[in-house]
Parts: structure tokens; sequence; C-alpha cells
């Protein structure tokens, strides 16, 4: 016996909306394929270790201007304490109406969440060690937001 035609298009449209279903289910599987797809623009810059650091020096009480020797070392006391990672030399830095800036890379783990204390020692350019002042005193870096540079 026939059926009547209502209850086939009845079949005709649960058939079609069930291929409407696997479409769109196979479109939402499509699309989360393609997002989980690594996109190196998207993920997470890493940070490096170094930074800059910008001071002022003075000389004799002026405004110190030329070409000095600077010494850098982490410390984990403001007085006494030990010294955490190297000693960092950076010759030749130029000092312009008292101001100067350096790039420091200490290396990983140094500035990891406990107190540090930067202690500086300077010379005239080319002085020889002796002439190197001891490390007066420290100073205490504190952190500073970070944004990435975009492409």
């Amino acid at each position: 016996m026939k059926a009547p035609p209502h209850s086939l298009k009845t079949q005709m449209l649960t058939v079609g909306s069930l291929k409407i279903m696997k479409t769109r289910i196979i479109l939402a599987g499509a699309v989360l394929a393609l997002l989980s797809i690594p996109n190196p623009q998207l993920s997470a810059a890493t940070m490096g270790t170094a930074f800059t650091y910008q001071g002022r020096l003075t000389a004799g009480g002026s405004v110190a201007q030329g070409i000095y020797d600077f010494r850098f070392a982490v410390h984990d006391a403001e007085s006494g304490g030990a010294q955490v990672g190297v000693t960092l030399t950076n010759a030749a830095v130029s000092v312009s109406n008292g101001l100067f800036t350096v790039t420091l890379d200490f290396g990983v783990g140094i500035f990891a969440g406990d107190s540090r204390w930067l202690a500086i020692g300077v010379r005239t350019n080319g002085g020889g060690p002796s002439a190197c002042c001891p490390d007066a005193s420290r100073s205490h870096p504190r952190p500073t937001p970070f944004t990435p540079r975009m492409p």
C-alpha cells in the first residue's frame, strides 16, 4: 500500500533536515580544525632576559660628560649578601649631560621574583682596573609593564 503524499513529504523534510544537520556538523568540525592549526602570529612572543637600564652619572658634583666604563652586578641584599649571576662590563659607554643607557643581560632566573639589588661600578674609559671605583651603592630595580612590539 502506498503511503499518503503528506507522509512522504514529511519523510523528505526529515531527511532534508538531517542533511542540513550533517552539513552544519561538518562545517563546525572544519572550523575547529582550522582554529587548531598553530599560527605564529597568534602565539605569545617569548620575552628575552635583556633589559635597558638608564641612569644619571655625576663626577665631582657636576654632570658627567664623555666616555666611561661601567660594571654591573646583581646581589641578593642591599648591603652584604651574595652576588647572583655574572658581572657585566659595558666598556666605552657614552654619557651625555650625565645621562647614559645600557642594555644588560644577566641570563635566565636572575630576576625570578626574589628581591635583587643592582651594584654599579664606573671609571673613565681606559682608566685601568685600579681606577674603577667600588660599588658604592646598590639600586633596587623595579619591574615595568612590557608591551611586545607589533609586527
